[in-house]
């Protein structure tokens, strides 16, 4: 089977892939392998669960974000164990380096696919060098490329020359067969030179002494870089309120939908009277010269941008690496895909990543983790996973994205599932089990962990048992956690529809 794109959905499907058929990645730019192309962390509210389970299955995004960690912190402490989640700032450069090496383990084709062809049992990818694969199975994982426009106040920016045969890919893809697609957009915000920042101004927010990451016990994290915390003011808000029309959205430049959880700065100031707003200043690597400013996403001009920071009594001298601004794409539609990730008009095509409308990077992680095992069970002729939605984060994402009504980009929360109380960062290696074990994506410590769990669970279900057991028999307690889940693993098929 062949992966096109080299994003974090694209590593993962190679990744998951390559351990069940041979597997070959296309990939357009070394550049653009392992980009964190917005924020640089991993995990967060509902994303750390999303990250456990995919670590648990053998995804390589937690330990990928536990080797190249900055600054680590647990949200919701103040919130009940099920909601509590694990956010790790890691360094772009050597998160992307980690990521190379792993890319130099698989089969890799620089080039770029500009146009896909569905044949009676195969698919024929036609390169730009002129070269042809024919493969059983594909699974596309271009990102966010699909005619992609910047904006910044009035003045748009087209993708430009480098994306031009990748939106000529998609494009191609979706007249032939009539596959629907929409307009999204997300925001950025600008890069600081921290050099320039008055950080007394500021109140620094030191990392947690870390225990366990999302793949283990962390024994390397020894160099710690401190966030930083900071809020707006009146002059900020002024300033926000009157230009706030000249932004791309307000003037009708943009028309993409934008998710709600990542709303520009101005649009927060518009639709709230909420006159301080909250920023937080997040390192972007150990010898990074710049820094992230979350919270202040944006689209206006670079005029109005400046005069918005200077109102900040901790960017009264700050210099701006990057200005923000807002990126418009196209997406397909939701229910062109079912719950294995498979186009319904066109066998054996697998879609990951923001393409299928999606936010972050965690679920496009775990969207091409789940298409690249499907696409390894699909050229194999064997049933393809369609994941409960009930038993995991991964589940629910993917049901979302299958059906009708996606309106703005997708986010995973734990608001959209009844059992979040059971969906938790512990217990995802017990509620993973048994597709752990029938993909075969593992090293082998984690089998014989998983196998000695199967084993426990086996004598708990033995026919003499039934449907009551003796805690006794056992010398388990009522509230061991293996009692607790005996029923989750009684339906362990649930996990297939």
């Amino acid at each position: 089977m062949v992966v096109i794109g080299c994003g974090h959905a694209g590593i993962e499907a190679a990744n998951a892939s390559s351990k069940l058929v041979k597997t070959a990645i296309v990939v357009a730019n070394q550049q653009d392998v392992g980009k964190l192309s917005c924020n640089p962390s991993i995990g967060g509210l509902t994303k750390s669960q999303l990250i456990c389970e995919l670590t648990c299955v053998g995804g390589i995004m937690g330990q990928l974000a536990d080797k190249s960690a900055t600054h680590i912190d647990t949200l919701n402490k103040s919130r009940g164990r099920a909601v509590r989640a694990l956010r790790i700032q890691v360094d772009r450069e050597m998160y992307r380096t980690l990521s190379l090496e792993i890319l130099n383990t698989l089969t890799v084709i620089y080039d770029e696919v500009i146009d896909i062809i569905h044949l009676n049992n195969k698919i024929l990818l036609k390169l730009a060098s002129g070269s042809e694969l024919y493969t059983k199975a594909v699974v596309v994982a271009t990102g966010p490329f699909g005619r992609a426009t910047c904006h910044i106040g009035e003045c748009v920016i087209p993708g430009g020359k480098p994306l031009t045969q990748r939106q000529n890919c998609m494009l191609n893809l979706f007249n032939k067969y009539g596959i629907r697609f929409k307009r999204f957009k997300t925001s950025t915000p600008p890069r600081l030179i921290k050099t320039s920042i008055n950080w007394e101004h500021t109140q620094p927010m030191p990392s947690e002494k870390p225990l366990y990451g999302f793949s283990g016990k962390l024994t390397s994290f020894i160099n710690q870089l401190y966030c930083y915390s900071l809020h707006t003011n009146e002059d900020t808000y002024k300033i926000l309120k009157t230009y706030a029309v000249y932004s791309s959205s307000q003037r009708g430049i943009s028309l993409g939908a934008g998710s709600k959880r990542c709303s520009s700065i101005e649009n927060r100031i518009i639709h709230s009277n909420r006159k301080y707003q909250r920023l937080i200043i997040e390192p972007e690597g150990f010898d990074d010269e710049t820094v992230y400013l979350n919270g202040a996403f944006t689209s206006l001009p670079i005029e109005i941008q400046t005069k918005m920071l200077k109102t900040i009594p901790a960017f009264t001298n700050v210099h701006v690496a990057k200005f923000g601004y807002s990126v418009e794409y196209d997406v397909i539609c939701s229910g062109e895909i079912d719950e294995s990730l498979q186009l319904r008009c066109i066998s054996g095509v697998f879609m990951a990543g923001q393409i299928c409308g999606s936010t972050g990077y965690e679920e496009a992680a775990a969207q091409g983790w789940l298409a690249g095992v499907n696409a390894a069970m699909h050229s194999k002729s064997f049933p393809v996973y369609k994941l409960n939605k009930l038993y995991s984060y991964i589940g629910l994402l993917t049901y979302d994205l299958s059906k009708k009504g996606l309106r703005t980009p997708y986010r995973v929360l734990s608001a959209r599932t009844p059992t979040r109380n059971q969906l938790r960062q512990r217990n995802a290696i017990l509620r993973m089990l048994p597709l752990a074990l029938a993909t075969t994506s593992t090293n082998e410590k984690k089998q014989i962990l998983w196998a000695d769990l199967v084993k426990q669970f086996k004598i708990l279900m033995e026919p003499n048992v039934k449907l009551k057991i003796n805690p006794n028999k056992f010398n388990l307690n009522p509230d061991h956690k293996l009692m607790k889940l005996v029923q989750m693993f009684r339906s362990y098929q649930t996990y297939k529809h």
